[in-house]
């Protein structure tokens, strides 16, 4: 299945300058290890935001919506006879952050590759483009009635409930906030104009 790649793109003028200037004085393979390595620490970097629920740009990602939550609750283990919250649904109630979900898979499959020279930070999650860049409701469409037994992880009635009417459901349900992961931070900055400082210190020894 093919997907789609979502571009952040760079315009820093310093950074771009710094970077031309110590490739020129590297071999194909020293330039590939500089890459390598601020690749590496921008993984790191990009992890650490799930943690922090914090952009690149210093602001804090949108709160959970009250559905998401319900939903994240909503398996066994969770509730007391009553239906009320236990300790366990409690605790995951006031501990779930954005984008973190069951497995956390999309904070942990980040990536980097360097091609033909160029560093590219992504994510091979499927679902890594929308929430970085955010999308409408409706904006891939709908689903007839019909189709929402494929939808297995959510219940027929909620699905209708959050949805929309009988002749289709608008995908998503509703708008889907941008929570950007990838991209470079001012501390981001500053560590790859350290790394090429190094790169270029030992030039020459």
């Amino acid at each position: 299945m093919a997907v789609a790649r979502s571009t952040v793109d760079i315009d820093d003028a310093d950074l771009r300058k710094a970077l031309e200037g110590v490739q020129s004085a590297l071999s194909p393979e020293g330039t590939r290890g500089l890459l390598a390595s601020i690749g590496e620490d921008l993984v790191e970097s990009s992890k650490a935001r799930f943690v922090t629920s914090t952009a690149p740009d210093g602001s804090r990602w949108l709160a959970n919506a009250r559905s998401t939550i319900e939903r994240f609750v909503s398996e066994g283990g969770n509730f007391n006879k009553a239906g009320k919250l236990n300790a366990r649904g409690v605790a995951k109630v006031t501990g779930k952050k954005p984008l973190v979900g069951h497995t956390g898979m999309l904070a942990s499959q980040i990536f980097y590759q360097v091609e033909s020279g160029a560093l590219v930070i992504g994510s091979s999650m499927p679902y890594a483009r929308v929430q970085q860049q955010g999308a409408k409701q409706g904006e891939f469409g709908r689903v007839v009635a019909s189709n929402i037994k494929r939808f297995r992880q959510f219940d027929e009635k909620d699905f209708r409930r959050y949805a929309g009417t009988k002749k289709g459901h608008p995908l998503p349900w509703g708008d889907i906030p941008a929570r950007p992961f990838l991209g470079i931070s001012e501390a981001d900055r500053a560590g790859i104009l350290q790394v090429i400082e190094r790169r270029l210190s030992g030039i020459g020894k």
